[in-house]
């Protein structure tokens, strides 16, 4: 299961730009896989929950270098393009939730 992180403003804060406190979120109703980690050519992502979604992936700049359906629960992700190296895979679900997953490419 993936975990997520939602920034809070500490109760009673006048500081706009810190006083932050990070609280973990376990989404109760979307549970990702993504494997293998690392990957070569393919990378293979599971939606327990849901049937349909979109995967994304970026490199560490932020840049879209891909993105696949998620049909029935599944769906693949070509990474035979990219250079070896760290990337972040973003999946979102039909129900508004999402996860990102950091994976490495290493051929």
């Amino acid at each position: 299961m993936l975990f997520s992180q939602t920034y809070l403003k500490k109760e009673g804060s006048t500081n706009e730009n810190s006083d932050f406190v990070v609280k973990d979120n376990v989404p109760d109703t979307f549970n990702v896989s993504v494997y293998p980690n690392p990957v070569k050519d393919y990378l293979n992502i599971e939606i327990n929950n849901l049937s349909s979604g979109i995967a994304e992936i970026y490199d560490l700049n932020g840049k879209l270098l891909g993105i696949t359906e998620i049909r029935t629960g599944y769906g693949i992700l070509s990474t035979s393009e990219l250079s070896n190296g760290l990337y972040v895979v973003k999946i979102s679900g039909t129900n508004g939730k999402s996860a990102v997953q950091k994976i490495l490419v290493n051929k």
